[in-house]
């Protein structure tokens, strides 16, 4: 058996305490062996049970899994860490954020829609501006040919008087034209320069300069989760695509069905979903499922077989994690704890990997 990630249980004692959150109140622990299994220290309990027929139910929609890298130094477990809680924070940050930009998008959904149509009147005005300069362009050549014919008619001996009359009288109808064009011009420029200045006037909004800082502000904040992600994603095996969906529902008699959606195994693989309940004629590809109400403890494995035929099993992740976070201040429910994978090979050699696991029942 290939064993991973066997660095000294004193290291890996301050890791599971970190990660289960003891600085945060937590009530729950893992022991000191980087694979023990989560121990409950006080009775906190979290009943999970229905008072109707329909089964009790927990949702997790923000998951983070990663795999530790084998050699991981004491230090960069503590960086991978404190990136972890940080995004804890940072989920909450950014949801107070979004929040607040939605409340002055919805205040200025008014204002904008002025400035939409301030912005089409201007830019109406300047199309037909360019518009009629093009048509004035077309008229003075048209008046440069005229005049050229006009000459040549009056050098001819005899001159033509009819043909002469109608070429003074194209000139006339061109030079209206050109003037009806200018004049056209004169209004349109007026109609643009009211537009620019009902437009600046609108901008001079103080939300909409609040919204800007709101804007900008979500876009560093952006930029700084996918640097922290990236560098987290340095130090550890990052799962990019973690399960869109982990669902729990415990029935009357106690018993526990899990589900799993969307998950990507492998860099570039296809999501997978897992399920206790299977189709008739499938195997279940979750098993073990168990809740703990001291500590609000889930336990589960998940199978994933070589084949569609489910004929072998390719690799197990045990799971177990633990309610953490219990006076969180954003109202939301947190999971953590360890998961194993346990990877099996076709020359009957397996390999043990530790995981790190963080379920949370909702985004911002």
């Amino acid at each position: 058996m290939k064993y991973l990630n066997n660095q000294s249980s004193t290291w890996f004692s301050v890791i599971a305490l970190s990660v289960l959150g003891l600085n945060t109140g937590c009530d729950v622990k893992t022991a000191v062996a980087p694979r023990n299994d989560v121990q409950v220290t006080q009775s906190k309990s979290f009943p999970l049970r229905s008072s109707t027929e329909e089964p009790a139910a927990a949702h997790f929609v923000n998951n983070r899994l990663f795999l530790w890298k084998e050699d991981e130094t004491p230090e960069q477990m503590s960086r991978v860490l404190a990136i972890d809680t940080w995004m804890d924070d940072h989920d909450l940050q950014a949801g107070k954020l979004n929040a607040e930009l939605a409340q002055i998008e919805e205040k200025l959904a008014p204002l904008d829609g002025a400035m939409k149509k301030k912005n089409l009147e201007l830019n109406t005005a300047k199309n037909n501006i360019n518009r009629k300069n093009s048509e004035i362009l077309k008229t003075e050549k048209t008046l440069l040919a005229l005049q050229e014919s006009l000459r040549d008619a009056s050098d001819r001996q005899p001159p033509d008087t009819s043909l002469l009359e109608g070429l003074k009288s194209q000139m006339k109808a061109a030079e209206d034209k050109k003037l009806t064009l200018q004049q056209d011009i004169i209004k349109l420029d007026a109609d643009r320069s009211a537009a620019e200045i009902e437009l600046a006037q609108l901008r001079q909004n103080p939300d909409l300069i609040e919204r800007d800082k709101l804007k900008a502000a979500r876009v560093a904040d952006q930029d700084l989760g996918e640097r922290q992600t990236a560098e987290i994603a340095g130090l550890v095996e990052w799962y990019d695509s973690p399960p869109s969906s982990v669902f729990f529902s415990i029935e009357q008699d106690g018993n526990v069905k899990a589900s799993i959606d969307n998950w990507v195994l492998e860099k570039g693989g296809e999501p997978l979903s897992f399920t206790s309940t299977p189709p008739e004629g499938e195997k279940p590809t979750i098993i073990n499922a168990k809740y703990e109400e001291l500590g609000g403890v889930f336990q589960f494995t998940v199978l994933v077989y070589v084949d569609l035929e489910q004929s072998q099993v390719m690799e197990k992740y045990s799971f177990r994690v633990a309610r953490l976070k219990y006076e969180a201040v954003d109202g939301r429910v947190y999971l953590a704890g360890k998961f194993i994978r346990t990877r099996y090979y076709s020359d009957g050699s397996t390999e043990v990997r530790d995981g790190f696991a963080k379920l949370i029942d909702r985004n911002n």
